[in-house]
């Protein structure tokens, strides 16, 4: 049986049309609920927050399906309560093949603020822009300097007090969850100039 959570997942990772595969094996762990993703050639560079920031691992965690992911030689993902492997193992396969192949297009040299543009764009695209819309208004992103994104406001949401509630409640909390790094959303005209 497919839980919601996993009907979510599946088709968010059917939008995916990048065609990247990367061969993972699953291994069994002590805990039911946990395996071992173990990646063919090795494991690119990255970090448990690079990980989380995947926007498929993101989705995939606050979708209820995944309550956990670290890199530690291999991917480690846990369920969350209430899935099981035979459900959802297909999309945290995909969810995870999808993460590898990203670290080894970005590793740990393209930095956070790569990762951090990346899901924000796409946070801005599938989520904030959308509701901002329903009010009127746009949302464009600006870009990602030193952990701080900047987005720009227009329409009627340029200069509307409630924009900053919608920048703070619906953008940067749910950039929070899946980049903790994040320092802040500044609403901005123009991105700052590199340091």
């Amino acid at each position: 049986m497919t839980t919601s959570a996993g009907r979510t997942a599946t088709a968010v990772l059917a939008d995916d049309t990048s065609g990247t595969t990367v061969a993972v094996h699953p291994e069994r762990t002590d805990d039911t609920s946990t395996v071992r993703w173990h990646v063919a050639g090795g494991l690119p560079g990255g970090d448990d927050a690079l990980l989380r920031a995947d926007p498929y691992i993101a989705q995939l965690i606050s979708a209820g399906v995944l309550a956990d992911v670290a890199a530690d030689g291999a991917i480690v993902t846990t369920l969350a309560s209430g899935n099981n492997w035979a459900g959802v193992g297909g999309v945290v396969r995909e969810a995870v093949q999808h993460a590898v192949a990203t670290l080894g297009e970005s590793s740990l040299a393209e930095g956070r603020d790569c990762v951090l543009a990346r899901l924000a764009r796409q946070v801005v695209h599938d989520e904030t822009g959308p509701y901002v819309a329903s009010h009127g208004g746009g949302i464009d992103l600006l870009g990602v300097r030193a952990d701080v994104v900047y987005v720009r406001m227009r329409g009627a949401c340029n200069g509307c007090t409630a924009a900053s509630w919608t920048v703070q409640a619906r953008l940067e909390r749910r950039l929070r969850a899946g980049a903790p790094w994040l320092v802040a959303v500044r609403v901005a005209e123009f991105l700052p100039a590199r340091d």
